[in-house]
């Protein structure tokens, strides 16, 4: 396997990058600890809150007493009239045709009129019924609407707080301003009557936030630090840290207490985020600050280069998120239908625990000994890791028969996609920092992460595959597309060595 000078090196920090004694004994900067933390407790608040968003809407804040009837420890009772600007939104969103909302309203009466006494859910009579179920049939779309366009403004601003970073306040006072919005966002949602204003300032915050915590990952190592990458891989096993005991938290508050304390929760934990970003400045790269009177400069002219293999390694990576999120799709329906695992989905985080601190000694070792493989090596690795996983898929499921399955075929293909997800999304962040170590790296860092939005749109695509395809042909399918994102990569080695090599 080929090595870059750049990744193989060993570590020259810059004299405004000192090595302290924390830095010897653990192997990576102080600063590390400190967005690690900041970044698993915004995640922990993103995912928390997200969680609860949709189910916030229709059980309780725009249907009136479906809470009371939903069952549960706790009874809260709705009111939309007191959310502020509900009554102009929704009249902005697409309604039910009066066909559409008749069917949906007799297909939920049956279960109204029943009951659930499993769930303590008590029969209604007649009027309370058709009331709620109107109510329901009315919202739930508008719901689903609003909780999409929220997701997909949360993907798109991050862009915006790059060029605001970039451009005017520099990664630093960006990161902490998007911090200040979003814990006011999520305290704000605990208030009925604020609930858009709590989305727009979460939307805002979330910008601000997102791409400049990344950007000061990569801040933190020198030009030729080996280290990088594995800094990156451990920053990412944070944010899957806080998305993983998010729903464990605010889920069972709002359970047990009630939505608006889930969401006080998701404040609380964006308010410690953002504490330790404030007291632990000291140990960021002082990249994060602005240069008083200093606008970036315009791009010489082999900047056009380098962007160009931006954009490739941009669609390489949407084509990555498409194939990865199968293992949320076609994958999790074939252990679903086949082997009964519908546990799938919790190994993928547990594995990123155990792999990404494996994997930072590992790539440690490797510098040491000079053969650390190159950014776009990893990446390559990555992607054929993917084609390994459905390759498996595809004789497992062939020796295993027609109709049949096993809990461990899906268990070990997760296990690989998620080795292969810590060779690629990491180390592809820690890639576009080295390009871009100054100028526009927070807008490019954002950039890269809208492409991974535009991978799991992708991904919906591929699996429909898997309702007209036989589970061999589809499996193959993704192996080949797999192993042509591998090469493809490696066919970009060179070029990206020389890019970092001329980085801005």
């Amino acid at each position: 396997m080929n090595t870059t000078t750049a990744d193989s090196a060993a570590a020259s920090p810059s004299p405004d990058l000192p090595v302290s004694a924390f830095e010897r004994r653990f192997g990576h900067p102080p600063g590390l600890v400190v967005l690690f933390f900041a970044g698993m407790w915004e995640r922990f608040a993103y995912f928390g809150a997200r969680a609860l968003l949709k189910l916030y809407m229709v059980n309780y804040l725009f249907v009136t007493l479906r809470q009371a009837v939903q069952g549960g420890s706790y009874v809260e009772v709705g009111n939309p009239d007191t959310v502020i600007g509900w009554g102009f939104i929704r009249h902005l969103l697409p309604a039910l045709e009066p066909e559409q909302l008749q069917r949906c309203v007799a297909g939920a009466m049956p279960r109204l009129l029943e009951g659930n006494p499993s769930y303590h859910v008590m029969p209604l009579a007649d009027a309370a019924a058709q009331s709620l179920a109107e109510q329901t049939c009315a919202a739930a779309p508008q719901a689903s609407m609003i909780y999409g366009l929220y997701v997909g403004l949360v993907h798109l601003t991050p862009l915006l707080g790059g060029l605001l970073a970039d451009r005017f306040l520099g990664q630093r006072r960006t990161m902490l301003g998007g911090g200040v919005l979003l814990a006011t966002g999520y305290f704000a949602m605990a208030f009925d009557g604020s609930f858009f204003l709590a989305l727009a300032l979460v939307i805002l915050g979330s910008g601000a936030f997102t791409p400049n915590v990344y950007a000061q990952v990569g801040g933190l190592y020198s030009r030729g630090d080996p280290r990088r990458d594995g800094g990156f891989t451990l920053f990412y096993l944070g944010i899957n840290l806080g998305a993983l005991f998010c729903n464990i938290v605010c889920g069972t508050l709002a359970v047990v207490v009630g939505w608006h304390a889930s969401f006080v929760a998701a404040g609380v934990g964006m308010s410690i985020g953002l504490a330790i970003s404030t007291l632990g400045q000291k140990y960021l790269s002082p990249l994060g600050l602005p240069t008083p009177g200093d606008k970036p400069a315009s791009p010489p002219a082999k900047t056009a280069t380098i962007v160009g293999l931006f954009v490739i390694l941009c669609l390489l990576g949407a084509a990555f998120s498409a194939l990865n999120e199968q293992q949320g799709n076609s994958l999790q329906a074939w252990a679903d239908e086949r082997a009964g695992s519908a546990w799938l989905l919790a190994v993928n985080p547990v594995a990123i625990l155990v792999f990404a601190p494996l994997l930072d000694l590992f790539w440690r070792r490797q510098a040491r000994t000079g053969t650390q493989p190159s950014g776009a090596s990893k990446m390559a690795i990555g992607f054929f890791l993917l084609g390994l996983a459905f390759v498996a898929m595809m004789v497992g499921a062939k020796v295993l028969g027609a109709g049949q399955g096993s809990p461990l075929l899906p268990l070990f293909c997760t296990l690989l996609l998620t080795l292969g997800e810590l060779y690629f999304l990491p180390i592809s962040l820690s890639l576009v920092t080295k390009i871009f170590t100054v100028r526009g790296v927070s807008t490019m860092v954002a950039l890269l992460l809208m492409s991974s939005l535009i991978g799991n749109a992708l991904s919906g695509f591929l699996g429909v595959l898997a309702g007209t395809w036989s589970t061999a042909a589809l499996f193959l399918i993704l192996a080949v597309l797999a192993a042509g994102g591998g090469l493809a990569m490696l066919a970009c080695r060179a070029p990206l060595k020389r890019a970092v090599a001329s980085s801005v």
